[in-house]
């Protein structure tokens, strides 16, 4: 029976950390099932677009990928999104892959980064093992993208297992909000030192501009008000241990 993997993203235009990133977790997902192919789709039509225009590649919507995989007589499918939230961009993997669920023998669509409290405990004890420090006068505050959806609480809910660390999180579009964090911080007089990471997949757009940007960015900001700041660029997906997690899922999802 002819089987395949459709390893979907939201996708990202930044070339250099889409290796490092998305193909890095869809390599380590080919390697642990080499019977099975692995596919690549995007849910951001606009990333789609501005790859096909500037490399000339061409990555399908889930929808498209999967016409294109019952024309090649698969029969089973299982999507892993690479997503870190159930959020609006996983449930457009699920409203796309519904009108092809009886056309399949068998469609699964898995789960994102984090659903189970296991997977907020496992990311947050792998991160503060990497950055955690016992300076009060230093912090590393991570940036989740944040979401209108109500799954917006997962970010809040990952905050909560760095709690006892020297990490925090805030979001770009929702709570927990990056605003109250500095002024939490000028007002108790201690943080310092601030060390900027994304908490997304990939390290692309909001990475480069809304973190680290020279205008207009949490790192300019935080400078703005005295801060020290450091900038570390290291998407979700560049971490061994996420392409894993990833890998788990799949593991975790066909075994319930």
């Amino acid at each position: 029976m002819k089987k395949a993997i459709a390893v979907v993203s939201f996708g990202t235009s930044y070339r250099e950390t889409r290796i490092k990133t998305i193909q890095a977790c869809e390599e380590r997902i080919q390697a642990q099932f080499p019977q099975e192919m692995v596919y690549s789709a995007y849910t951001s039509g606009m990333v789609r677009k501005k790859i096909e225009r500037l490399e000339g590649i061409r990555i399908p919507s889930v929808a498209e990928l999967l016409l294109e995989l019952l024309e090649t007589g698969i029969q089973e499918v299982f999507i892993q999104p690479l997503h870190i939230i159930p959020g609006s961009e996983y449930h457009k993997i699920l409203t796309d892959s519904q009108p092809y669920i009886e056309q399949f023998k068998k469609l699964v669509v898995g789960d994102p980064l984090l659903v189970r409290e296991e997977d907020f405990r496992h990311v947050a004890e792998e991160l503060i093992a990497a950055y955690h420090t016992d300076s009060c006068e230093e912090v590393t505050l991570f940036m989740g993208h944040g979401s209108s959806h109500s799954s917006f609480t997962s970010y809040a809910a990952m905050d909560h297992f760095f709690q006892g660390s020297s990490l925090t999180l805030a979001c770009v579009e929702s709570y927990p909000d990056f605003e109250q964090i500095i002024a939490n911080w000028k007002r108790e007089g201690v943080v310092h030192r601030v060390r900027l990471v994304p908490f997304m997949l990939v390290a692309g757009d909001h990475a480069q501009n809304d973190l680290a940007g020279e205008e207009d960015s949490w790192a300019s900001r935080l400078r703005e008000e005295g801060f020290e700041v450091e900038i570390d660029l290291t998407g979700l997906g560049e971490r061994p241990w996420i392409q894993n997690l990833f890998v788990e899922h799949i593991q975790r999802r066909r075994k319930g």
